[in-house]
């Protein structure tokens, strides 16, 4: 019988090979990646026309659509691979159902059993193929919930990021991290808990940019959502921003 440990090990790997794909095909920005090859001749294709219109135009009104439409094809590339790990998804699935257990034939009741979570990327591999997943057994992946920027000692403006997909993800922990340099930023965050009732966290903030504190939350509950943010400390010119943890880093 495969343990929980590795099962779950074996779902981040697949949820890895996924972001793999993802990355491979990207979204015609990434160097390197396939649907940026494509956007180089769509580029092409539209620097055919001439300024003084004639075949060189009509040879790019031609081209331009399909290329275009080429390009769009390769950005959703990695989603009719999809097919392609279900093949170890199901075999997984079958496993549990050929257990005979009742209380466990299911990734979402054996997530539950044994109070552990799957990645996001993995989650979205199962749903794609029918799989249900409930939110609460899925972690989310790094949000951004908020941002702050600091115009004094004390002072400052926080704009939301909007909470977590509730409809996809369970609750997180949270963290700030500094988009510019902070100086001994005492932060407090009036969050939401998955029960929809309101906490404080706190951490205090001090380092370069990329630097990180855990905001640890007052009722030590998972959190959706910052409403607001208030500081002591800190000086004009410090920013940071305030985002949730992933439970783990998969591998494959």
């Amino acid at each position: 019988m495969i343990t929980w440990a590795n099962l779950l090990a074996m779902t981040d790997s697949l949820g890895v090979q996924l972001d793999r794909i993802a990355t491979a095909f990207g979204t015609g920005v990434e160097a390197g990646a396939i649907s940026k090859a494509a956007k180089v001749n769509v580029t092409r294709v539209q620097t055919i026309a001439s300024p003084t219109g004639g075949d060189d135009a009509s040879t790019a009104a031609d081209l331009l659509p399909g290329e275009l439409q080429h390009l769009e094809n390769l950005k959703a590339g990695a989603k009719s691979l999809y097919g392609l790990l279900a093949f170890s998804l199901n075999n997984l699935m079958a496993h549990l159902r050929n257990r005979g257990d009742v209380s466990h034939n299911t990734l979402d009741l054996m997530a539950t059993a044994n109070a552990a979570r799957f990645s996001p990327s993995f989650a979205e591999l199962a749903r794609s193929q029918g799989v249900a997943l409930s939110a609460n057994n899925v972690y989310p992946p790094v949000t951004l919930l908020g941002s702050f920027s600091v115009s004094g000692a004390g002072a400052g403006t926080y704009t939301d990021g909007g909470p977590i997909d509730a409809s996809l993800y369970g609750g997180a922990d949270i963290e700030a991290e500094a988009t510019a340099a902070c100086s001994n930023v005492a932060i407090t965050a009036v969050a939401t808990d998955v029960d929809g009732a309101s906490t404080n966290c706190t951490g205090t903030l001090n380092g370069a940019t990329g630097t990180k504190v855990n905001l640890i939350a007052a009722n030590g509950k998972k959190l959706v959502n910052t409403a607001s943010v208030t500081i002591t400390g800190g000086a004009a010119g410090n920013t940071f921003k305030i985002q949730t943890k992933t439970d783990r880093t998969p591998v494959e």
